[in-house]
């Protein structure tokens, strides 16, 4: 009898660490409010960040006005995330008062980011590079359907390393989301 009292005590604190942890994940910050001209239509942009701690993303939710086409999706999106976070758990992707050299969206649906080498030419750890990727791809992949694939170049070239542990010559695919319901 005292085996069963201890075993569903245990589940309930695994089922209960489990829900806490499931709550917190899904949990998406509003970020900064733009103005959006009274009848212009809007979309919701999910801006993802590096977490200070763990590799899961930090998500916020910013309310934008609807680009015209996947291209200004594309540029909209990128200058969302040259910003500071409003989340107190993410780190900022980009230095202060950087911004993107150019964004460019293919036919074949490959998005160039083009960024300033200072951008990518600070000390990284293995784990903060993986999560910058991460986050990049994460919020491409839950805002820009039209892209496939990112390339990213510094200063208009490749380079053999992105910031220094991650190959940067090729591109990375865009992870397929599994819809919260599913998880």
């Amino acid at each position: 009898m005292k085996r069963m009292i201890v075993l569903l005590c245990a589940a309930a604190l695994v089922a209960a660490g489990i829900f806490l942890w499931h709550g917190k994940r899904g949990t998406a910050v509003t970020g900064p409010v733009v103005a959006v001209a009274p009848g212009a239509e809007a979309i919701d942009v999910v801006v993802c960040y590096p977490p200070k701690a763990g590799l899961e993303p930090v998500e916020e939710i910013r309310r934008r006005p609807k680009p015209a086409s996947p291209q200004d999706r594309l540029v909209q999106l990128v200058g969302e995330l040259h910003q500071p976070p409003a989340s107190a758990d993410a780190l900022p992707l980009f230095p202060p008062g950087l911004t993107p050299r150019a964004v460019f969206l293919s036919a074949d649906g490959v998005a160039y980011l083009d960024e300033p080498v200072a951008a990518l030419d600070r000390p990284m750890g293995a784990r903060d590079e993986i999560v910058f990727v991460r986050s990049i791809l994460r919020a491409i992949a839950r805002n820009c359907p039209d892209v496939k694939a990112v390339v990213f170049l510094a200063d208009g070239a490749t380079r053999p390393r992105l910031c220094g542990h991650l190959p940067a010559h090729g591109r990375y695919l865009i992870p397929k989301l599994v819809p919260a319901r599913a998880r």
